[in-house]
């Protein structure tokens, strides 16, 4: 697959990922519509905001088809984001990209990559496991749809 990497927190960069993120929240629940990319950015910017963290957009020229952000937290890297462009699912850039992520975490000296996901999404599921994450017991409950997510982890060691 052709895809590029850059990282970059730019204005631009987040609105493109918010929109992304938008288009594919919406394929995943079967809304008629994407909720407004300016509705997406806070969410983004916050997790931003903590110190050293990422956004890596992968790119099939001149398009962005999905990103990622990452959040450190000791020797654990977290994967707060990671979204494909509902227009690539199933063409392996959400492969590409948790290797990316996870070339990336080894090269910076963490030992774990961890991440939440809904319990009911499946296909995002069945995309973390092929990639070598693994379940958790951990679970929790989003407060504003009450749906659980659960806990992946994928060891660097």
């Amino acid at each position: 697959m052709n895809l590029t990497f850059r990282q970059d927190a730019r204005d631009e960069a987040v609105r493109s990922a918010a929109s992304i993120w938008a288009r594919a929240v919406a394929r995943r629940d079967g809304l008629k519509q994407p909720a407004a990319a300016e509705d997406k950015i806070p969410g983004i910017r916050s997790a931003l905001a903590v110190d050293g963290a990422s956004l890596h957009v992968a790119e099939r020229w001149p398009d962005g088809v999905g990103f990622a952000v990452l959040v450190p937290d000791g020797r654990t890297l977290e994967l707060r984001y990671l979204g494909v462009d509902p227009d690539a699912w199933g063409t392996g850039v959400g492969g590409s990209i948790l290797e990316h992520v996870a070339d990336r975490a080894h090269g910076a000296g963490f030992d774990e990559l961890t991440l939440w996901v809904l319990e009911d999404n499946a296909r995002a599921i069945g995309v973390y496991e092929r990639s070598g994450w693994r379940r958790t017991p951990d679970v929790k409950s989003q407060l504003e749809s009450r749906r659980t997510e659960c806990r992946l982890q994928k060891s660097l060691a």
